[in-house]
């Protein structure tokens, strides 16, 4: 990291290193052996000439990418998470045969990075599904992401996937979220995501408090409800992790496989737009492995030693749009549509793309996005994002 630190970045580089750690951490990364194949320090990141921002594929995150951002948090977008039969955030995902990366191509004109990961519970049964995952991205620091998955098991419905995309942010250790996030001095809270539509000024943020809670009922405000179900059902939107030092977004449109009508939108924090009611706790499973995917709740004491992630949005693909109600977005009205065998070869046929990027303010992100959306097929070529700005 500290010849990184020091090398002169013309355009766009890929780089391997051995010794990264997420969010300066100083201490043991135990239990963590035999996570990641004793060698947890190992990443490839991504680096722009000219730009404070690193895109890292971190061994001990599972290789689960995130753009590293000045403050130290890590927005994240997740993977091909199969459908409750397994994941990659655990001791079994964290190893290089689940999980692995290629530098196909390192720049300084493009980058092309390759992700395969396949999918494997907590307890170390055989995975479910394989995901492809390339990433391309120019000098202008726009990442491009091309999505696939394989089933092993095409007549289990717990082998297939119905969420390409999930949206956490890594926190590093010592610092609550409260502290890297804007703060609504109104109403004494922080916003920490947001929906927009590219194409009109519709916008739905999330805010949430400081409360330190493990169960609920959980702190979360919204503005923009009465568009929420505009902004899914949209064309082209964004979904957008709030940093003060930078607006993670993920570019999601019809001309990229999410289609406006199975595109649904979640926010985490209620239940008539998605079924978790998670609110705004913090999770200490991700990106260092000290405990498996389950039972991960962290409490303000933890997360003084421990970096965290938490997960305030997210989505996934059906076969109708969802009225927004807590009824019918429940988790068994959820997962009875994942499984309809239609929808299940629906998504697995299919090739989705996406983008990635930070931005310092929503409008630049609504024009990026509109940018590359009015490209039409041509958004699955890479290089559609090379003249974005």
């Amino acid at each position: 990291m500290a010849e990184l630190a020091k090398m002169k970045i013309e355009g766009v580089r890929a780089v391997e290193v051995s010794d990264y750690v997420f969010g300066n951490y100083k201490g043991p990364l135990t239990p963590s052996p035999p996570h990641a194949d004793q060698n947890p320090k190992k990443a490839i990141i991504i680096v722009w000439e000219g730009k404070p921002n690193k895109f890292v594929f971190w061994h001990e995150a599972s290789y689960s990418p995130y753009f590293e951002l000045p403050s130290g948090a890590g927005p994240n977008f997740q993977f091909w998470e199969s459908n409750f039969g397994g994941e990659l955030f655990n001791q079994y995902g964290r190893m290089e045969q689940h999980s692995f990366v290629d530098i196909i191509e390192s720049g300084p004109e493009r980058v092309w990075v390759r992700w395969t990961y396949l999918d494997v519970d907590e307890k170390g049964n055989p995975p479910v599904l394989r995901g492809t995952d390339d990433f391309v991205t120019y000098a202008n620091g726009i990442v491009w992401r091309r999505q696939t998955y394989q089933t092993f098991y095409p007549d289990r419905h717990e082998a297939q996937c119905a969420s390409s995309l999930d949206f956490f942010a890594a926190i590093p250790a010592g610092v609550h979220y409260s502290k890297l996030l804007p703060k609504d001095e109104k109403h004494g809270d922080y916003q920490v995501a947001a929906f927009l539509d590219a194409y009109s000024d519709k916008q739905y943020n999330i805010y949430w408090d400081k409360t330190d809670r493990l169960k609920g009922p959980f702190y979360a405000r919204r503005t923009g409800a009465e568009w929420f179900l505009d902004i899914e059902r949209s064309r082209g939107k964004a979904a957008v992790q709030v940093v003060r030092d930078g607006l993670a977004f993920c570019t999601l449109g019809e001309v990229g496989g999410y289609l406006a009508q199975r595109t649904q939108l979640w926010d985490n924090s209620y239940p008539d737009t998605g079924p978790c009611g998670w609110g705004n706790l913090k999770w200490n499973n991700w990106p260092i492995g000290w405990i498996n995917s389950g039972g991960t709740n962290a409490t303000d004491k933890d997360i003084m030693t421990m970096p965290y992630c938490i997960c305030p949005v997210s989505m996934c693909l059906v076969t109708k749009p969802f009225p927004m109600n807590a009824e019918a977005r429940k988790w068994e009205n959820i997962v009875q549509d994942w499984h309809d065998k239609d929808q299940e070869r629906w998504v697995g046929g299919r090739v989705f793309y996406c983008l990635h990027g930070v931005e310092q303010d929503f409008s630049t992100i609504r024009q990026v996005t509109r940018q590359w959306l009015d490209k039409g097929a041509d958004c699955a070529r890479p290089e559609s994002v090379k003249d974005l700005k």
